[in-house]
């Protein structure tokens, strides 16, 4: 069974909700009426720091999917749509997420995903993070350019007639960078990749509760883990602890 608690709280006109999830391991007993079903807190551990981030990889990895298949209800992927063209950029950002580094203190790799993926898994895989990188949050490649030209009147072989009238302009090219080919694979691409992170979960919280039920000592007062711990806005700019 699994149970899943959250409030919702508004903070500073932002919503968002924190949840507290967990599944039985060992079962049989009854939970009593009157008492607590508590979250503890555990040791740190490199499987309880890869549990807890694949949760978090899982996430976006399921807002890169939803935001790729809403893009794939406009069609051709379109640069003068914006929403689409927003929708494709932030499922790019999402899917590459969990593969760069930060403080979650696992990341996933193509390893990873080694047992499940084909040659054309990697191919999207290589695809996503480069355009990620080259493109969506830097801009490098040629999916984008601009160019200052000048503007004169000429004749039918492109002599100058004179300088009045003359101007200064601009040539422009930008890309959505995702060509339908590739955005039709996203969807089925990613719910791979979900299935494979929920497998790994399940099993590591096998292994997680095996190694720290002998802390389980009957009688003896928790330690009570937090249910949440909120974001400090005006820390933006520091790696949180």
């Amino acid at each position: 069974m699994n149970e899943n608690a959250g409030n919702v709280f508004e903070q500073e006109g932002e919503l968002f909700s924190p949840t507290w999830s967990f599944t039985w391991i060992e079962t049989g007993a009854t939970v009593a009426p009157g008492t607590i079903i508590a979250p503890i807190t555990l040791p740190t551990s490199a499987e309880t720091v890869e549990h807890a981030s694949l949760h978090l990889a899982s996430d976006d990895l399921t807002l890169a999917r939803d935001c790729f298949g809403e893009a794939l209800k406009f069609g051709l992927p379109d640069n003068a749509n914006s929403i689409a063209k927003g929708l494709i950029h932030a499922a790019v950002i999402s899917y590459a997420r969990p593969f760069a580094s930060g403080v979650r203190g696992f990341r996933l790799t193509s390893q990873f995903f080694a047992a499940v993926w084909t040659e054309g898994d990697h191919q999207t895989h290589d695809y996503l993070c480069t355009l990620r990188d080259k493109h969506v949050a830097h801009s490098v490649n040629d999916f984008e350019r601009a160019t200052t030209v000048g503007v004169v009147v000429t004749d039918q072989s492109f002599h100058l007639l004179g300088t009045n009238p003359s101007g200064v302009g601009v040539t422009k090219l930008s890309m959505v960078g995702l060509p339908m080919s590739k955005l039709n694979l996203c969807s089925a691409h990613l719910d791979g990749m979900i299935a494979v992170i929920e497998a790994r979960i399940a099993a590591l919280r096998v292994t997680i509760h095996q190694q720290t039920h002998s802390l389980l000592a009957v009688g003896k007062r928790i330690e009570m883990a937090p249910l949440a711990t909120f974001a400090d806005r005006s820390k933006i700019a520091e790696r949180r602890r």
